[in-house]
């Protein structure tokens, strides 16, 4: 008898110390290859609809009014849309619709409402007594009073959100307390 040597499929192999995947960890990641950077993973908590805009995050030890996630329009072009794409020979006859354009409601500023989807980002910090809270900016604690934020997300998409910043509440001690940015927030 001649006993041939299984090779161990993508399910049984051990984690690998020469091959690592390229991004973050997800579900579909093939079994037993580590993250390149394994402190970040992406975890889908629910369904879009999930998240109330005026109520914030339902999630324990944020601080009272620190559990929003900024509102964050994004400007949604076709192709025909693009600046360079339109040439004289392809413009409309007026009150003529653009061939292939579906129509849509008007809105200020010459504006379409399907041009434009609503997302919700969140910057999460962490101290070291477990007390979480959301940052705008960078060192700029979000505190949200009435029915939801009114700052858009655009100025912390934009910024370089540091990775350790002072506990938005220092407590009695005279040590300074650090938190660490330990999740970011995305609704689609």
């Amino acid at each position: 008898e001649v006993k041939t040597e299984k090779r161990p499929n993508l399910v049984d192999r051990q984690a690998s110390t020469v091959e690592y995947l390229p991004g973050m960890l997800h579900s579909n990641c093939p079994k037993g290859l580590l993250p390149k950077f394994s402190s970040w993973s992406l975890i889908k908590l629910g369904p879009a609809k999930s998240y109330n805009f005026h109520t914030g995050l339902d999630q324990q030890g944020f601080i009272p009014g620190t559990n929003y996630l900024m509102p964050w329009d994004i400007v949604i072009r076709t192709r025909a849309e693009d600046e360079g794409d339109l040439d004289t020979n392809s413009w409309p006859a007026p009150n003529k619709a653009i061939p292939g354009k579906r129509s849509a409601v008007v809105m200020g500023r010459g504006r379409r409402r399907d041009d434009i989807a609503r997302a919700f980002v969140g910057f999460e910090y962490e101290d070291s007594r477990g007390r979480r809270f959301m940052c705008s900016g960078p060192d700029k604690v979000m505190k949200v009073m009435g029915s939801g934020p009114k700052e858009s997300a655009l100025k912390a998409l934009n910024s370089d959100m540091p990775l350790y910043i002072l506990s938005s509440s220092q407590g009695r001690g005279l040590k300074p307390h650090y938190a660490q940015l330990m999740r970011l927030f995305v609704v689609v």
